[in-house]
């Protein structure tokens, strides 16, 4: 997409204008090599293990127990929400973390007492496949998670891939930078050229690694990509999930006071998911408070090779002191046209107040969760000064 302005335009525009495929998934923007939507359970040949022997991926279909209408199982299960994907209703793959280590009624109630207490290493690997005639191949797959992150101990879920027989090397690890939660359904895609493009012996494994809560998966699928293709995998207003430790410095606040005007670090992450080098690729961010524009601005140029990640950021930039609601557009660009534009776009909005610090819209549900009866109430955590 080569021009800057009126960015949101475009993207409207492009959303009618983006060409159908003949594909089970929306994601999967080209030609699909090969698919697995788990109609009929986890495959026969994929492995399914774990450290402790107990604890494994399960699969959630009409017909099993518990069904695809059940997510979590785990006593924290009030909580969780049915991974919301193209083929639900055939049903999906889950690692219940949290039911394995603590399987009671009240949330962390019983830490230690499930059949089979965490922290937990459990992998779910696919058989070999071939990709000697694709030397261009992108992963895409439906998920949801929760990670756990408290008192020292975490939990991880990561996507990797073997090569020959060698190494699992790593793809995505989902918890990279602090993210907890994952929407209700994400897309991830994940750029094989140049890592397993072109090989005949490959093999995918989705790994859970630590303690608590869960992930789900669905729809996963291996494709010939487009030649041009970024895709935007996160964006953040401050520096707290690309740089979570073990403390909630620069947290992404909804709401922020007067007195406490924030300075907004304006990044993204992204990757060249087609098949081509992609030019003075940029973040392009603007921010407006109803339709007045208060900021417009663009990360530094870069060039991007097939498969390759980048984080792209702004310099800072601090809110004007009037109040009001302000939404933000995040905005991945390139010299080239990019075939598949509705992935390069997010928003996040937040608000300038007189008296209230608060978050909200899920950002701390792995901190604090409401008390029995009040699980569908909406809540915000935060001061009043």
């Amino acid at each position: 997409m080569k021009n800057k302005s009126n960015f949101i335009i475009s993207f409207v525009i492009m959303l009618f204008t983006v060409p159908s495929f003949n594909m089970v998934c929306a994601q999967v923007f080209g030609t699909p090599i090969i698919e697995w939507n788990f109609t009929n359970g986890i495959p026969e040949n994929w492995q399914n293990e774990s450290a402790d022997g107990i604890s494994q991926w399960e699969y959630r279909g009409p017909l099993t127990t518990p069904s695809n209408e059940i997510a979590s199982r785990g006593s924290c299960g009030a909580a969780s929400v049915v991974l919301n994907s193209e083929t639900v209703n055939d049903g999906f793959l889950i690692f219940d973390s949290n039911y394995w280590d603590d399987d009671g009624t009240i949330c962390g109630g019983n830490i230690g007492g499930g059949l089979a207490p965490g922290p937990h290493y459990a992998s779910l690997t696919t058989n070999s496949f071939s990709l000697e005639n694709n030397p261009e191949a992108t992963l895409t797959f439906q998920q949801q998670y929760r990670h756990y992150f408290s008192g020292g101990q975490t939990s991880v879920t990561r996507i990797l891939v073997s090569v020959n027989g060698g190494d699992f090397v790593l793809l995505q690890d989902n918890s990279a930078g602090g993210i907890t939660n994952s929407p209700n359904v994400e897309w991830v895609s994940l750029a094989l050229t140049g890592i397993a493009g072109g090989e005949s012996d490959v093999r995918l494994r989705f790994e859970f690694d630590g303690f608590y809560y869960w992930w789900m998966i669905d729809n996963v699928t291996i494709f010939q990509p487009s030649d041009n293709d970024l895709v935007l995998y996160s964006a953040n207003y401050s520096t707290f999930q690309l740089n979570l430790v073990n403390d909630y410095f620069d947290q992404e606040y909804n709401f922020y006071p007067l007195n406490m005007l924030p300075q907004m670090e304006f990044k993204a992450r992204g990757q060249n998911i087609g098949g081509q080098v992609q030019t003075n690729t940029k973040l392009s961010v603007e921010v407006n408070r109803g339709f007045t524009n208060v900021f417009s601005g663009d990360s530094p140029l870069e060039d991007l090779n097939s498969g390759a990640s980048n984080t792209w950021q702004l310099v800072p930039w601090t809110v004007p002191a009037v109040v009001g609601d302000y939404v933000i557009d995040f905005a991945l660009q390139q010299d080239q046209n990019d075939e598949t534009i509705a992935n390069n776009f997010t928003s996040k909005d937040f608000t300038i107040t007189t008296h209230t610090l608060g978050i909200d819209e899920g950002e701390m549900e792995d901190q604090f969760m409401p008390n029995v009866g009040y699980e569908n109430s909406a809540y915000r955590i935060g001061n009043i000064y």
